[in-house]
């Protein structure tokens, strides 16, 4: 809640949200601190004037660029714009970067993070499609690490390092992530040029 500087946990069914809650609250954070109302992922790259505004407007075009933002519009067609508000996509961005720094250091939260992967998502039912799933994937997740953590420095300074396991994962998983977004792109064209055929 803005207007009060706290965090409100409104999930009634178990922990899980508080990554998510979290970011929100640092990103509204860092724009009251430099007397500034709103999100610091809310500027735009050419708006930016402050660190913390900058490294969002970077992290923003970061995820811009990536499959977790175009299922994240197809939720928006079906289920409306709060799926790609920016402050949103930033938010369940860091769930899942939250949820693979986790697991590189071997620790489970549930409390802190507790977003379904892709595999389990679509498990759920025939409704649960993979083009529909609302979070980075784990590559995806390990692409944007470098932004959040460029995004945590803007705010608290140079003394937030990322672990060099963490650099070792990214590095590795950065390779599936470009891996997996060709797929898609050439699973996409080749519908497409199905769907001309028919025409």
């Amino acid at each position: 809640e803005p207007m009060r500087q706290v965090i409100n946990l409104t999930k009634k069914n178990g922990a899980g949200c508080m990554a998510h809650e979290w970011f929100h609250a640092l990103d509204n954070w860092a724009q009251y601190s430099a007397g500034r109302a709103g999100y610091a992922t809310e500027a735009t790259t050419t708006a930016a004037t402050t660190a913390a505004e900058r490294a969002g407007a970077a992290l923003l075009q970061a995820i811009r660029k990536t499959e977790f933002f175009r299922r994240s519009q197809n939720l928006a067609i079906d289920k409306g714009d709060y799926w790609v508000k920016a402050i949103e996509l930033a938010a369940r961005g860091f769930e899942s970067v939250c949820a693979f720094l986790l697991r590189v250091s071997g620790v489970c939260s549930d409390f802190l993070v507790n977003c379904l992967d892709m595999d389990e998502f679509t498990a759920k039912d025939a409704a649960h499609r993979s083009d529909f799933y609302p979070y980075p994937t784990e590559a995806e997740a390990a692409t944007l690490a470098p932004y959040y953590f460029d995004f945590l420095c803007a705010i608290f300074g140079e003394g937030v390092q990322m672990p060099e396991s963490v650099r070792r994962e990214v590095a590795r998983l950065t390779t599936t992530a470009e891996r997996e977004q060709s797929e898609a792109q050439a699973e996409r064209a080749a519908q497409h040029a199905a769907e001309e055929a028919k025409r």
